[in-house]
């Protein structure tokens, strides 16, 4: 059963026992971190002793810059406004990475806090555009000052520091717009859709301000034409609705035989008419005000090219390369627009300015809904179907999409009207994302990050004739003459070669200090690249023919006025930019696969991890051994398909690709793979946090899965130290029970957002997850490093970086769930390890093992600790950390021999064996004392700074 609390009891009397202080009767603790090394499995300090690292990774909030100011000084990291929205900087905004993860004068107070809470080690995060954020020519000194004061104050802290470079979709510059509050149930398919355009009061305000500012710079009718074109832009929305109302009648009315079909359809065009007027007024007078203005100052103000985007609430966003990388990579993108981060359809289905029965979009969408409904009318009626005998009866349960769905969307499209955007734009004045909630979806449906990562790992094979020119633009080689290429860079040289760069002034400032574990070279390296695959056969070995005929085949041949459904459909998909119009150069640049090699692209879709990423691994792992000789590089594994869909040390996984191996020219190397189980919010975008029952997670072993991600150390690298550079949990869980009878002792509103119900059952999902996650790598005596500590996390957005919500501390820094993630492990041990547990509060104390009484509900190995390791390697001690969470009332210690001392200061006792015989096993067992059970044969009783001997 599960032990969720238990009183705690002193021991009443202690007979003869002898009080003695710890450290301060002039025993001095050598607190001190030294360099560390790699041997066999496992990573050894400079005494010899077998590190097992408790870390965390600092921070989420770290992919998110910082304000600065025009010199680009640090100003705050304060993203929320006064009215409870958040504001990212983008584009062009100055912007730090001074005060990620915590302001300059509070990073002393953070990282004793960090120690406190007993992690004796980091995963330390960075981002390429830190290091360089404004220039390729101007490194960013600031920002490597504050880097090398937090390795320096976790050093003073005794703790560990592991440089991680971090990415994640490329680059911050790639982003996608989306409304959090847009109207219906989140993440039902109708809010996704409205979800993807901007909060109408925030866009209407907006709009009314260019209007005015444009009014006051002009006169007469010019002005007029600004004053009055929000107000004629507000009748479009009515008039469009009533014209859906309108023309919805018809099918009702000529459903049944009589004059009132005559009737209805001439409602239907008048009401069309008037919805097509409004339509033209509006757009003549917009067109009028912006030329006008724009003619008489030169540029419309901001807020003519800012307010559309600022109509939007939130974003999901990359994060890592800087704009100048991301510039060179997508050379045709105008980062400039003011639609860009808007879905594409919205620009694409503004530049037709026709009715919306007029127009390719409108037309096509409404006719398919006709055509359903009379498919609909077939089924209600018992006719056949397409020729399917078996069609439901008149319940109209063989509708292929029910009649109320189909008003609804044909609703939607009406009312869309009034929300596309002043202009229309193309697919480069956007970026190719959706705010996809489990924002790593966008690695296999972008086309923009998958272009980037091809260009950065792979740009020789996939990409050859994109070149870097002198000036960091990026343009085809049969554009340029021999002259420019001659000074031109390819686009893999170019990028790799600054991403190395930043890494080498990184390593400058590290290498100082003997709390460095070792450099992360890049975080979950991802080469997903079949979409791109998909659109560069299209253009060498498709086209527009054989997608046309595809289109034409799929589709009735139904006419409507002189061409079929599938002749409109196939307009449509060309004029929404979903397949290129042909395969011109023109349309090859502007899809960004003008100088793309198709037999590259294919190759890079196999045995990346060799061909690529190793490469990689040794350019810049070398680049960081010539600063720090004694370095240890850290490898993850690579991101693709394989990788993800295989257990990689498996006879399949090795037949189907060649895997990488250990680095050549690396002196050490330590494998670090990351694992999240099904805790990731569902697949689509502004989705509400995960539902769960209580005791979904009560019993679940992580250990199956974690093994075949470690498996590949041992297969690959020659068996290389293990350690899981990431794990985690959200804390914004939805809780089943909330406002159930299961729940009657919890005031908890089944409403009320994710965060607010896991506060009210104490995270007791989230504590759960964590906890299987911890017995698991303890199982396998396994380090790890938790993802995430952020000090400036907030209820609604998490981490400040795509709603994520994984920080161990809340929005006040107090900690969440640390009953399952605060828990006693050695941190160095003075022989090889063999086990290590900690039965928890929350770990499963089962009734047949004989420990558990159930008429006490107390079990007399709750919150027990041991570690056991074999031989004497090192006259140094033994170190395990003892959290005062855990332990409130003190704890017994129980040594296989030698003796202790207890570090009250840093919560660490300190054990030294002395027996060295062969076969000999060390052992420290802790556990707190217990009501109604007496604790017989330990060796001491340690509480707050005084130790008792036990003898």
């Amino acid at each position: 059963m599960k032990l969720k609390a238990l009183p705690f009891l002193l021991i009443a009397t202690m007979v003869a026992a002898l009080m003695v202080g710890c450290g301060g009767d002039g025993y001095e603790f050598d607190r001190k971190l030294s360099k560390v090394h790699t041997d066999r499995t496992y990573i050894k300090d400079a005494e010899g002793r077998y590190l097992h690292l408790r870390g965390t990774n600092l921070s989420g909030s770290t992919k998110t810059p910082c304000w600065a100011d025009e010199n680009g000084e640090y100003i705050n990291c304060t993203y929320i406004q006064e009215d409870g929205s958040i504001v990212l900087p983008t584009g062009n905004d100055p912007v730090t990475h001074v005060g990620n993860p915590f302001p300059p004068e509070k990073v002393d107070e953070w990282m004793k806090k960090l120690a406190d809470e007993g992690f004796n080690s980091l995963r330390l995060l960075f981002i390429w555009e830190a290091v360089f954020p404004n220039s390729r020519d101007k490194i960013d000194t600031a920002f490597l000052d504050y880097f090398e004061n937090l390795i320096a104050t976790a050093d003073k802290y005794g703790i560990y520091v592991l440089i991680n470079a971090h990415e994640n979709m490329w680059s911050r510059h790639l982003y996608s717009l989306y409304n959090e509050d847009a109207k219906g149930e989140k993440g039902d398919v109708m809010n996704m859709l409205w979800s993807l355009l901007p909060d109408y009061d925030k866009l209407r305000a907006g709009r009314q301000q260019c209007w005015d500012e444009c009014a006051a710079l002009l006169s007469g009718k010019d002005a007029e034409n600004c004053e009055d074109a929000d107000k004629e832009c507000e009748k479009l929305g009515p008039a469009c609705s009533d014209s859906y109302e309108t023309c919805k009648l018809v099918e009702e009315a000529c459903l049944e035989e009589g004059d009132d079909c005559k009737a209805a359809q001439d409602a239907c065009d008048e009401a069309r008419a008037a919805c097509a007027k409004a339509d033209d007024t509006c757009s003549t007078k917009k067109k009028g005000c912006r030329e006008a203005c724009e003619a008489v100052n030169g540029t419309l103000p901001d807020i003519c090219n800012t307010y559309y985007r600022d109509a939007y609430t939130d974003r999901v966003a990359g994060d890592g390369a800087p704009l100048w990388a991301t510039k060179a990579c997508l050379p045709e993108k105008n980062f400039d627009s003011p639609y860009f981060g808007l879905f594409k359809l919205w620009g694409t289905m503004a530049l037709d300015k026709d009715l919306p029965d007029g127009s390719d979009f409108y037309f096509i969408v409404k006719a398919v809904i006709a055509y359903l409904r009379g498919q609909n009318a077939k089924a209600d009626g018992g006719e056949e179907v397409d020729g399917d005998s078996d069609a439901e009866d008149s319940e109209g349960s063989g509708e292929l999409v029910p009649d109320a769905t189909l008003n609804e969307v044909e609703k939607f499209l009406m009312e869309l009207k009034p929300y596309l955007p002043d202009e229309g734009y193309h697919i480069n004045d956007t970026s190719n994302l959706l705010p996809f909630t489990m924002w790593g979806l966008n690695n296999a449906f972008s086309l923009d990050v998958q272009r980037c990562y091809a260009s950065f790992f792979a740009g020789d094979d996939v990409y050859p004739d994109l070149l870097v020119d002198k000036d960091g633009n990026g343009r085809y080689r049969a554009e340029m003459t021999e002259a420019e290429i001659a000074e031109a860079t390819p686009i893999e040289e170019y990028l790799q070669s600054y991403y190395t760069k930043a890494w080498v002034e990184v390593a400058k400032r590290a290498a100082k200090y003997d709390n460095v574990l070792g450099y992360d070279i890049i975080n979950e390296p991802v080469a997903i690249l079949f979409l791109l695959t998909a659109v560069a056969a299209y253009f060498d070995l498709g086209g527009p023919d054989q997608v046309e005929k595809i289109v034409k085949d799929l589709l009735p041949d139904d006419k409507i006025g002189n061409e079929t459904i599938g002749e409109k459909a196939y307009n449509v998909i060309t004029a929404l930019d979903l397949l290129p119009h042909d395969n011109s150069d023109e349309s090859r640049s502007l899809w960004g696969l003008k100088g793309y090699n198709l037999g590259g692209l294919l190759g890079a879709n196999t045995s990346f991890g060799l061909k690529y990423l190793q490469p990689l691994y040794e350019r810049v792992g070398s680049a960081i051994q010539e600063i720090d000789p004694d370095a240890v590089i850290w490898i993850e594994p690579n991101m693709d398909w394989q990788y993800l869909l295989t257990d990689p040390s498996t006879a399949e996984a090795m037949a189907m690709q060649e895997l990488m191996n250990k680095p050549k020219g690396i002196n050490q190397v330590v494998f670090s793979p990351h694992w999240y189980p099904d805790i990731y919010p569902m697949i689509g975008f502004n989705m509400p946090p995960r539902i769960f029952h209580r005791d979904e997670y009560d019993y679940r072993d992580y250990t199956p899965m974690l093994t075949k991600k470690a498996n590949a150390a041992r297969d690959q690298y020659g068996k290389a130290p293990t350690v899981f550079g990431e794990f985690g949990t959200y804390w914004n869980y939805r809780y089943r029970e909330c406002g159930t009878e299961y729940a009657a002792d919890v005031e908890c509103n089944p409403e009320d957002p994710g965060y607010m119900q896991s506060r009210a059952f104490n995270y007791e999902i989230s504590a759960e997850i964590l906890d299987n996650y911890y017995e698991a790598f303890e199982g396998m005596f396994m380090s790890n490093m938790v993802w995430c500590y952020t000090a400036d996390n907030d209820p609604k957005y998490g981490d400040m970086w795509n709603h994520e919500d994984f920080s161990l501390v809340d929005e006040n820094g107090e900690p969440r769930g640390e009953m399952a993630w605060m828990r006693p492990y050695a941190k160095a041990l003075s022989g090889k390890p063999v086990s290590i547990y900690f039965n928890s509060d929350y770990h499963y104390y089962d009734p047949s093992k004989g420990h558990y009484d159930p008429e006490t509900g107390v079990s007399d190995d709750w919150r027990e600790f041991k570690v056991v390791f074999e031989s004497k390697e090192t006259d140094a001690p033994t170190v395990v950390w003892v959290p005062e969470v855990q332990y409130p009332e003190g704890f017994h210690v129980w040594l296989s021999d030698g003796w202790a001392t207890w570090d009250a200061e840093r919560n660490e006792l300190y054990f030294y064996p002395t027996k060295d015989d062969p076969d000999w096993q060390h052992w420290v067992m802790i556990r707190p004392p217990l009501p109604g059970k007496a604790s017989e044969g330990w060796n001491y009783f340690i509480k707050d700074d005084k130790v008792v001997n036990g003898g």
